[in-house]
């Protein structure tokens, strides 16, 4: 008899644990883990042709290397009127006939598959992007362009 009282005990006592530790819903224990994470109060704001520090050589990188099996999508500053993405042959290796120039896009974003776009591969490219701004300006900005096969 004293030991079904005891063995009753326990099996309530570890129920009662049980139901105490796991009161927590999914969302209040991962409310709690995110809780030890910071998040940014600032908000970042797009480079732009009209800020005071704006530099237009820093528009792009120096360099992209890209697959040929890949995806490229750049972003030009905000507020201008006229945008102009262009590639222009630097090297390629031999026996590949590449187009010298291929115009890319025209619009603020440059997203576009390297396969489908007039770009070969093994060649080097001098990719520029130019942005006219309101006052008829322009902003210049060249990168190299490497397009190979894989990485």
């Amino acid at each position: 008899m004293k030991q079904k009282m005891l063995v009753a005990f326990f099996i309530m006592t570890v129920t009662s644990l049980f139901s105490v530790a796991c009161s927590n819903g999914i969302d209040t224990m991962v409310d709690n883990y995110n809780g030890g994470f910071t998040v940014a109060k600032t908000v970042i704001k797009a480079p732009s042709i009209l800020d005071a520090d704006f530099n237009a050589s820093s528009m792009l990188d120096l360099r992209y290397s890209v697959s040929y099996d890949s995806t490229l999508c750049l972003s030009a500053p905000t507020d201008g009127i006229k945008y102009e993405w262009t590639a222009t042959l630097v090297e390629s290796a031999p026996g590949v006939n590449a187009e010298e120039n291929v115009t890319l896009g025209s619009g603020q974003t440059l997203s576009i598959f390297i396969r489908t776009s007039g770009l070969s591969k093994w060649c080097v490219y001098r990719l520029k992007l130019t942005v006219t701004g309101e006052d008829l300006k322009t902003y210049t900005d060249t990168a190299r362009l490497i397009v190979s096969t894989a990485y």
